[in-house]
C-alpha cells in the first residue's frame, strides 16, 4: 500500500512559498494533506492559500534578509508544528542583476548573506530538530547555476555555490541516519523569478 506524503512528512516548512517554485512545493504538499508552514516577505501574498486549506496551511513572514527574525520565525513556527519540522524546504531567495563591478559590494554582500548565511542558520535549526526526533527531510533548493554560473547575477551564482557545498557536506554528515537532505538543482522553470 502506496504511503502519502503526509504519513511520512505530516509537518513541513517551505521557505519562499508565493511564488514560483516554492509555491508549486506547498501546493503539492498541502494536496497531499501534509501541514505547511509557508514563508513570504509579504503575508498577503500567501492569504488564498491560507482560504483555500484552512485546515492545512499557516502563513509565516519570513525575510532572508533579517536573519535574527527569520531564526526567532523559524523557532516559533517550528514549536506549533510540535518542536520541529518533519520537511524543511529551503526555497527562498531573490535575484540581483547586474555587473559584479557596476552595483555597489553591499548589494553583492546582502544577497550571499540573506541566501546562504540565513539558509544556512535555518538549515541548523531544522538539523537539530530532525536529529532529536532521529528523523526528516532537508531540501535545499539550488540552482543549475552552481554549475553553469550566471553572467550579471555574480551574488546569486556565490550563495547558490556555496548552499549546494553545504548540502553536500550534511548529505555525508547524515549518512546512516533517518535524515535525508537533498541538494536540488533546477534549471529555468517559468517563474516571477527573472
Amino acid at each position: 500500500m502506496r504511503r502519502s506524503v503526509a504519513d511520512i512528512y505530516p509537518h513541513a516548512l517551505v521557505t519562499g512559498a508565493s511564488a514560483g517554485l516554492g509555491r508549486a512545493f506547498a501546493e503539492i504538499l498541502l494536496a497531499d494533506g501534509v501541514r505547511v508552514w509557508g514563508t513570504a516577505r509579504a503575508p498577503a501574498r500567501l492569504t488564498d492559500l491560507a482560504v483555500r486549506f484552512p485546515e492545512l496551511f499557516t502563513p509565516l513572514v519570513l525575510d532572508l534578509d533579517n536573519p535574527d527574525a527569520a531564526e526567532a520565525a523559524f523557532v516559533r513556527a517550528a514549536k506549533s508544528a510540535g518542536g520541529s519540522f518533519d520537511l524543511v524546504i529551503n526555497n527562498a531567495g531573490s535575484g540581483v542583476f547586474g555587473t559584479f563591478d557596476g552595483l555597489d559590494g553591499d548589494v553583492w554582500q546582502r544577497q550571499v548573506g540573506g541566501m546562504l548565511g540565513t539558509t544556512m542558520r535555518l538549515t541548523h535549526l531544522a538539523l537539530n530538530g530532525m536529529r532529536r526526533r532521529g528523523k526528516g527531510c532537508i531540501v535545499n533548493v539550488s540552482s543549475l547555476a552552481v554549475d553553469f554560473p550566471l553572467p550579471f547575477m555574480s551574488g546569486y551564482n556565490v550563495a547558490k555555490a556555496g548552499l549546494s557545498a553545504l548540502t553536500e557536506s550534511l548529505i555525508v554528515e547524515t549518512r546512516g541516519s533517518d535524515i535525508k537532505v537533498i541538494d536540488f538543482r533546477p534549471g529555468d522553470y517559468r517563474t516571477e523569478f527573472n
